[in-house]
């Protein structure tokens, strides 16, 4: 078994009697499905459909527990607090109460990881265990987004890294910030970019998110993340398919497009 301590991710509990019904205008997912025995995978935008926040969001109890990323929790309190208004909700920071944990596999306690059935399990416990990177590797050998490594905050959209296909995303839900703008991207088939992996000869890992990625002239995407030599990268689907090579120079390193 491979375990994998997440100390990028903390966690802020939200309860009251309206805390589900906050949740559920601010969020991409229906909160609607969530329950004991779940972990709901979602995400906050901005009123223009940008990506802001990703969380895990469960049950507890009588209150919600919200798995965020951790340099972004003081800036989430705020913003739940500014946008309860008159809500009967209580934000609370439980930051060093739990410690998020992501197995390889079922544990008592752990939740399926919604995004991917190789991604293992997620849960939420009280002390430190020693782990490994299995779950990092994991996610860029299935080239699953982690926004707060591959996503620009307030600036990248969800669907071009198919943010939908890894169950982020109910277009059946009511209204939620950036719903309108999502939906119509959507339904119009406009996603002219999708996330790709790659692999060099050489460490990667140095190379800054959103470094632009060219051939000759043309603009093909960004760079998002890497472990080592295998990493990921946002391409405009069209322009590279054109190009009619997987071999780009990014930063002056030599990648191979898998």
């Amino acid at each position: 078994m491979e375990v994998q301590n997440l100390s990028n991710r903390k966690v802020i509990s939200v309860s009251g009697k309206d805390a589900l019904s906050f949740l559920q205008g601010l969020v991409t997912n229906d909160m609607n499905n969530l329950s004991e025995g779940n972990v709901v995978y979602t995400l906050m935008l901005t009123p223009q459909g940008r990506f802001a926040y990703d969380f895990f969001v469960t049950k507890n109890g009588d209150s919600i527990l919200v798995d965020h990323e951790a340099s972004f929790t003081s800036e989430i309190k705020s913003k739940f607090n500014i946008y309860k208004l008159r809500s009967e909700v209580v934000i609370e920071d439980l930051s060093e109460k739990y410690n998020v944990l992501q197995y390889s596999s079922e544990q008592e306690g752990a939740y399926k990881d919604p995004r991917h059935s190789e991604l293992g399990y997620r849960k939420y416990i009280e002390h430190e265990v020693k782990g490994d990177d299995s779950y990092d590797k994991k996610t860029y050998d299935l080239i699953i987004p982690e926004p707060h490594k591959d996503m620009i905050q307030g600036r990248s959209f969800p669907l071009e890294y198919g943010m939908d296909r890894f169950n982020a995303i109910s277009f059946e839900k009511g209204c939620y910030m950036g719903q309108e703008n999502t939906a119509r991207t959507k339904y119009r088939g406009t996603v002219r970019k999708g996330l790709f992996g790659c692999v060099a000869d050489e460490d990667i890992s140095s190379i800054a998110l959103g470094t632009e990625i060219l051939h000759g002239d043309a603009k093909l995407g960004i760079f998002c993340s890497a472990l080592g030599n295998k990493g990921k990268i946002l391409l405009r689907t069209e322009d590279f398919e054109k190009i009619n090579t997987k071999s780009l120079i990014i930063d002056g390193k030599k990648v191979a497009v898998i």
